[in-house]
């Protein structure tokens, strides 16, 4: 009965576990190692904002300086307090192929989460601001292989 459950749990987890997010002083790594495309965003639960990220492509990973979601929000809220000691707990949220969505915290422990459209949905948890960052960001442009792509 256990190894049935494992195997169920290994399959859900199939994707999330081919994601990765990784942080620096002054970045945060976004690494999609499946061959599938997935939503993501970093979020900022404190501050109530998120920026979606179009990429990184399958099998790709980029970096992201924190400067750049910094001056990226401020243009979008001038008015909203926003510094790179406030990115100490930036998540990467993501929804897999088959529909589940996930988090990774900035301890890389992952968790079962609720995807919202980005579409300026009213009474969500994150409601406030949604950054939309694009395919043709100098960051995004500097995309790598991401190590061990799909699954193996």
């Amino acid at each position: 009965m256990q190894e049935a459950q494992d195997r169920v749990q290994d399959r859900e987890h199939l994707y999330a576990n081919e994601v990765g997010f990784y942080r620096t002083g002054d970045q945060a790594a976004v690494a999609n190692g499946s061959t599938h495309f997935m939503p993501m965003r970093l979020v900022l639960p404190s501050k109530h904002v998120w920026w979606d990220l179009q990429g990184p492509e399958p099998c790709k990973q980029v970096w992201i300086p924190f400067r750049f979601l910094i001056d990226g929000m401020h243009g979008k809220l001038p008015s909203l307090p926003l510094s790179e000691d406030d990115l100490a707990d930036l998540q990467l949220r993501f929804q897999d192929p088959a529909g589940r969505a996930w988090s990774i915290d900035r301890t890389g422990a992952l968790s079962a989460t609720t995807w919202t459209a980005s579409t300026g949905e009213e009474g969500t948890q994150l409601d406030r601001s949604d950054l939309l960052l694009y395919p043709n960001e100098p960051w995004m442009t500097k995309a790598q292989i991401s190590a061990g792509c799909g699954p193996s």
